[in-house]
């Protein structure tokens, strides 16, 4: 099997050995100093590193990368910061239980804002495991709650009392 060892010090690294290693790590999802195409072993260092506690640091992150426990669907100017949504919905559920299961998830978990729902209606193909219906949102003007609909992308307000009815839930949070 042919070897082909591309060792780059990040101060120095060629443009050319940039785009393919960025190439290779974003189609592939390889986020390993050591990566793997069709038998060719490419070896880079500094060029990306994989933190123990699942950080990284270097790499430029983007929409539909699986990190941290969920799905990147939308990353800020720099690559580095975004917001991630759930793998997979929680079970229906009113809005005040959704609010409470989207906090067990862990540290930062939450419902959407509006405009976060929004973004995920719009990545929706992207992020995956939606269902057609409505999705709660953490939004309250005055006394409702506002929900996106999937099936159409509008938004709607739900009156209190309809905080009581389910809906669907997908947590996210920011890194």
């Amino acid at each position: 099997m042919p070897l082909f060892y591309a060792c780059c010090d990040k101060d120095k690294l060629l443009n050319k050995c940039a785009i393919f290693v960025n190439y290779v790590i974003k189609k592939y999802m390889m986020k390993k100093s050591i990566l793997s195409l069709f038998g060719i072993f490419v070896f880079v260092t500094g060029l990306y590193s994989q933190e123990s506690n699942g950080t990284s640091s270097g790499a430029k992150h983007y929409v539909g990368e699986k990190y941290l426990g969920g799905i990147i669907f939308y990353i800020d100017k720099t690559g580095q910061h975004g917001i991630l949504a759930g793998e997979k919905d929680l079970p229906m559920a009113d809005w005040d239980y959704a609010n409470k299961e989207c906090s067990a998830e862990g540290e930062g978990w939450r419902l959407p804002s509006k405009d976060e729902l929004k973004m995920l209606y719009n990545n929706k193909d992207i992020v995956g495991g939606f269902v057609k219906g409505y999705y709660w949102s953490s939004t309250v003007i005055g006394f409702d709650a506002l929900l996106e609909d999937f099936d159409f992308g509008e938004q709607y307000k739900a009156s209190a009392q309809s905080f009581q009815d389910s809906a669907h839930v997908r947590c996210v949070r920011a890194f």
